[in-house]
């Protein structure tokens, strides 16, 4: 970032995308298909080491997000319908991959709070995509946190409150204390567009107080074209 250069991480011809950060910035898990299939795989920040497959299916896959403790790292699977189901990947231990959320909807954009105690994730359950809180590897009844349609949510730091993109693009806040959550208070306009089909294209800061947000490129204004014909003649 001080340098304002970049280099390429991975250098592989397959198509590879959909990332997170581990716990502790050492390491970045991304999906890729360079062994036939949408797999997951995991690669350490500098140095020249070669990427290491994690989770091998026949299954599309994408890497949603990876918890603060470092024990697990949150996946999207379509196996096989149009379904999405969340699974969680532990990246401790000998456990197998298992499903978080796994109902007859489309289930996508799961986080596990920073606590380790809630899981978020937005779904369809409703007939639209909204933003939804379940206790993680607890027994409870989903809690819906969004109102209008949503998608995207994003857990602050301190796990005390949620934020996630309204389908008309707006950011929004919610307040999450232990399950109890509040009304839902727009922040600013991220110019996202279906934000409902799109992968998660923003961010937040450790302190709640910036984000980042991935727009278009270039002025979007209308730029003039001017035609000059017979213009060799001018030349002589």
């Amino acid at each position: 970032m001080e340098s304002g250069r970049s280099r390429r991480f991975t250098t592989h011809p397959a198509s590879e995308g959909t990332v997170a950060w581990a716990h502790d910035g050492t390491r970045v898990f991304f999906r890729s298909s360079r062994l036939g299939s949408h797999d997951i795989f995991v690669k350490s920040v500098g140095g020249n080491a070669e990427p290491t497959v994690l989770w091998q299916s026949d299954h599309l896959k994408h890497v949603m997000s990876a918890s603060a403790d470092g024990r697990f790292l949150v996946i999207d699977v379509h196996e096989g319908t149009d379904e999405q189901d969340l699974w969680i990947f532990p990246l401790t231990g000998n456990g197998s991959p298992e499903p978080v959320v796994d109902i007859d909807f489309d289930e996508d954009d799961g986080a596990i709070s920073p606590d380790g105690r809630w899981f978020t994730y937005a779904s369809t359950q409703s007939g639209r995509y909204e933003i939804y809180v379940i206790p993680f590897q607890r027994e409870g009844e989903p809690i819906q946190v969004s109102l209008d349609g949503a998608k995207q949510p994003r857990w602050q730091r301190d796990g005390r409150q949620l934020f996630y993109i309204a389908l008309n693009g707006t950011l929004m806040a919610v307040a999450f204390d232990d399950g109890e959550v509040g009304l839902p208070k727009p922040l600013f306009d991220t110019g996202i567009s279906n934000p409902e089909r799109s992968s998660l294209r923003w961010d937040v800061s450790a302190d709640g107080q910036h984000f980042i947000v991935g727009v278009p490129a270039g002025d979007s204004a209308t730029r003039r074209i001017r035609v000059v014909l017979d213009w060799a003649s001018r030349m002589e």
